[in-house]
């Protein structure tokens, strides 16, 4: 899986821009995104770029693009703290797993795994509920076994 880190507006400090590249390696993991098992040069053919800009009323979104089904793309917002920074890459590399592997399409009337939802509230909406969850699981895990530098 090939990553790709890229700020649009304003300038990120390399240490969140360090600390985002780590936790988007180990979601990766984390979401089978790349099997815990794989050689160190194992390389799937989905590409993420990962785009670092100001959002109004959200920390972050993910989505990829019709003509591409290998590339996808995040937005983290530049104003969430590093907590917040580090549980919305979680949250969005699961749907990015979604999207890819269980054919979770969103639009006016939603697709995930090949069931049609049509009026389902954004909370209450199946994907992000799993989303949710393993945003909670790895930030455990995150907290627990990989915060190095004792920030959270």
């Amino acid at each position: 899986m090939k990553i790709t880190f890229k700020k649009e507006k304003g300038w990120w400090p390399w240490q969140r821009r360090n600390l985002a590249e780590r936790v988007a390696h180990h979601a990766t993991h984390m979401s089978e995104l790349i099997p815990a098992n794989a050689h160190r040069d194992f390389f799937y053919d989905i590409k993420l770029k990962v785009i670092f800009t100001k959002f109004k009323n959200a920390y972050g979104d993910a989505y990829g693009f019709e003509d591409d089904p290998t590339s996808y793309e995040i937005r983290l917002s530049s104003t969430a703290s590093d907590k917040r920074l580090v549980q919305t890459i979680y949250h969005e590399m699961c749907h990015i797993k979604q999207f890819y592997f269980e054919g979770l399409e969103l639009s006016d009337t939603p697709v995930w795994k090949g069931e049609t939802f049509s009026n389902t509230e954004y909370w209450n909406a199946p994907w992000e509920v799993e989303a949710r969850k393993f945003e909670k699981k790895c930030w455990r895990i995150w907290k627990k076994e990989l915060d190095f530098e004792g920030r959270f």
